[in-house]
């Protein structure tokens, strides 16, 4: 492994523990200058390898206490992304995957309460496309 490769993913790594550290804080962690964490960083953003940055937000400050990890499986003749779009586009779903295995998709849902994981899960069992929900109900994040 290059050099250059590994500083790139100990940036990245520093960036995923915290998206929000400043160009000066990574340079002074890594023990190189500003300029390359900023050239760097450039190039990972124009090759489409940091796509965004993100906010990890408890939800459940917010009230929101029902939170759902879903498979979410399609017929043989659907869209997948149409589908995929479709899933992404519920409001309370806050993440949608394209997965291989026993399910097309998982998905990642916030709800207030019960009732309104039931409305969810109501929505995506009527989309276009879809064969089948298994719904998990999330205990505990890490």
């Amino acid at each position: 492994m290059t050099t250059d490769v590994k500083v790139k993913e100990q940036i990245l790594s520093l960036l995923i523990n915290d998206s929000r550290l400043s160009f000066r804080t990574i340079a002074k962690k890594l023990s190189i200058s500003t300029t390359t964490v900023s050239r760097i960083i450039k190039l990972l953003e124009d090759g489409g390898v940091i796509q965004g940055y993100t906010t990890l937000i408890d939800w459940s400050k917010f009230g929101y206490d029902a939170a759902l990890c879903l498979q979410i499986s399609v017929t043989p003749e659907a869209d997948i992304d149409s589908v995929g779009s479709a899933i992404r586009d519920i409001k309370a779903v806050k993440q949608v995957f394209y997965t291989t295995g026993d399910a097309t998709f998982s998905a990642y849902a916030v709800c207030k309460d019960t009732a309104e994981a039931a409305e969810v899960l109501e929505k995506l069992r009527h989309l276009a496309g879809i064969s089948r929900v298994v719904p998990h109900t999330v205990l505990k994040m890490y």
